[in-house]
């Protein structure tokens, strides 16, 4: 089975909202959109596109009501990132998902400690 770079180079939360944004490039997408394609929580999006802006691979602007992300097309990384992140969708759909951790609720993972 070919492992995906994709996923091997980045952390898991960093691939996947690499892929969300540079597979369709000229897509935008709000925070929680991103959130729900990459299967993961609000907060660690958040951050992550926090610091893909903060290094200038994502662009973003807000309508008042959402904040949109898109990747940066004039950035220097942006081709090599589009081509992994292209190919990686190719990729079989449970060769990503066995990587995944199972989201937890913040109320299940609270249950019990008091």
């Amino acid at each position: 089975m070919k492992a995906d770079a994709l996923d091997l180079l980045f952390p898991i939360v960093r691939a996947e909202v690499l892929r969300a944004l540079f597979i369709d490039s000229r897509r935008e997408m709000y925070v929680r959109e991103i959130a729900r394609t990459a299967e993961l929580a609000l907060r660690t999006v958040q951050r992550e596109l926090a610091i893909l802006k903060k290094i200038g691979l994502v662009t973003s602007r807000s309508n008042g009501f959402h904040v949109f992300y898109r990747a940066e097309r004039d950035h220097i990384l942006f081709l090599p990132l589009q081509k992994l992140a292209t190919h990686s969708a190719s990729c079989l759909p449970h060769m990503r998902k066995e990587h995944k951790r199972p989201r937890q609720s913040w109320r299940s993972s609270t249950r019990g400690r008091r």
